[in-house]
């Protein structure tokens, strides 16, 4: 059976990964919690990317550099240490924040609401 691909648009845990922003992911097979993840804006599907840029840290996969970068200053703290003097919580805001505006999600497409 054919992988699906998806994107990540909201960080989180997925197939047992945390994955954040802009990481690729493939699942085996469309399940109903990938199809809710999906309608709901946290993972978008896509065809297989032509192109990966992978963190050396980890490996995971990312569609841009940005994001690439973006995920090493967030779970690789130690190797991209920052001079930024911001406390981890209002670093946490900040990011939920920029998120929430560059890819909000379709709260409209929840059950509840489509009823």
């Amino acid at each position: 059976m054919a992988e699906t691909w998806y994107w990540i648009r909201h960080p989180g845990t997925y197939a047992g990964n945390e994955c954040d922003f802009g990481q690729l992911l493939t699942l085996a097979l469309a399940t109903p919690k990938a199809e809710q993840l999906t309608r709901l804006g946290y993972l978008v599907e896509s065809p297989k990317p032509k192109q990966k840029i992978q963190c050396g840290e980890c490996g995971g996969e990312f569609l841009s550099e940005a994001d690439r970068d973006a995920h090493g200053r967030k779970r690789h703290q130690l190797r991209f240490a920052s001079s930024d003097p911001v406390s981890d919580d209002e670093r946490a805001e900040r990011e939920e924040a920029a998120l929430l505006e560059r890819a909000p999600l379709y709260l409209e497409k929840t059950e509840a609401t489509r009823r």
